[in-house]
């Protein structure tokens, strides 16, 4: 049909009010929905319900394993309806976990995932219902992530081994910033010391932990390379026990080390080998509120405790992707309600267990088939 000009453009901006009008309830529809299947789908759910004990029954249980972290969703951070709305748009950011390996949970119950396998630090706020990915800065980008602690004044530090350096994210701040530049060579471990509130810092290539004050200073190395008691042949992993003594993955002396905080050396345990109490490639260190010390070993592919003494207690793990089983494990971390966190660095994933103190019940027994060998806690 032939219309006069102005009548035929009044129709046509009816047609885009209206072809808009209709477009708007469609993606509300989409977007709606897609906060219903965000919040319904998740990795975790692929496993049947199940509840694994160390050791089994009748046996008194130290351990159970509680679930799996891939996304924010598995964290309890779950999208609103302006991420999706975003997404839709401007597309999904990723938000999947590649290669993880140190693990920090803050004051205000934040988790930290240092993921070397994207160069990306993941912040999980389930109170805040907020996920973020921390980098560095444009300058100074994260280029090989590893370990991340944090200090009681709310900074988080982030060691970078193939940068060389240290970066802090200050409270408030968004991004990892450089803060110790010179005198590392390559950083992996780190811890703080709640006490004197000094930073350790793993400088593996240098057989060395070297110490710094509040203010970055350093302030003295522990050790040389070497075998002897205090020696190091690429230290790794480091972490505080809760009466203040420095733990440390000797990695390639097949060891962990206990010492003073200054330094002096306390005692030893293990050696190279590839059955239980031995160790094959041990890397992420951690402890329990009772003084338990936890050592993950990427090439058992299991979990091994021991008491403060070096004892061995128990082994929970085999290779595999359900739960309870790993794929070259790393890093560890025991927050404050003793909740166990295991970088289980080739399945993508972060497991959680839990450490139960004696005569703590259990109230289900075990779903499905226990992985690992145990022996009872003294």
């Amino acid at each position: 049909m032939f219309y006069p000009d102005g009548v035929r453009s009044r129709r046509c901006r009816e047609k885009g009010v209206t072809v808009k009008l209709l477009v708007i309830p469609v993606l509300l529809c989409l977007i709606l929905s897609g906060c219903a299947g965000s919040a319904a789908i998740s990795p975790s759910a692929a496993y049947p319900e199940a509840i694994l004990l160390w050791p089994p029954p009748p046996e008194t249980t130290r351990i159970e394993w509680v679930q799996e972290i891939r996304l924010p969703l598995d964290a309890g951070v779950k999208k609103g309806f302006w991420s999706n709305l975003a997404e839709f748009f401007i597309g999904e950011e990723p938000t999947a976990i590649a290669r993880p390996y140190g693990i920090f949970v803050d004051s205000s119950k934040r988790l930290y995932i240092v993921d070397p396998g994207g160069a990306v630090v993941h912040c999980y706020d389930k109170i805040a219902n907020k996920y973020s990915q921390l980098r560095g800065t444009e300058k100074n980008p994260l280029k090989s992530p590893i370990g991340i602690t944090g200090s009681t004044g709310g900074d988080i530090f982030v060691t970078d081994s193939e940068a060389g350096m240290v970066f802090r994210l200050a409270p408030g701040d968004t991004l990892l910033r450089p803060y110790l530049l010179k005198g590392l060579t390559r950083p992996t471990g780190i811890a703080f010391d709640r006490q004197s509130q000094q930073l350790y810092v793993s400088d593996t290539a240098s057989h060395q932990i070297v110490v710094f004050d509040e203010n970055g200073q350093e302030e003295f190395r522990i050790g040389v390379r070497g075998d002897g008691p205090g020696d190091f042949n690429y230290p790794t992993d480091i972490t505080f026990d809760r009466s203040g003594r420095l733990i440390v993955t000797d990695a390639l002396n097949f060891r962990i080390q206990i010492l003073t905080a200054q330094g002096g050396f306390i005692s030893m345990f293990g050696s190279s080998g590839d059955r239980m109490g031995y160790f094959s490639k041990p890397k992420g260190v951690t402890t329990d509120s009772d003084g338990n010390i936890y050592v993950a070993d990427a090439l058992l592919d299991a979990v091994q405790v021991f008491d403060r003494e070096g004892r061995l207690l128990m082994l929970f793990g085999n290779r595999g992707s359900r739960p309870a089983e790993f794929w070259m494990p790393s890093g560890l971390f025991i927050a404050e309600d003793d909740t166990i966190y295991c970088a289980d660095s080739y399945n993508n994933r972060i497991q959680l267990f839990r450490y139960r103190s004696a005569g703590e019940p259990v109230a289900t027994p075990p779903a499905l088939p226990l992985n690992g060998t145990s022996f009872t806690a003294r």
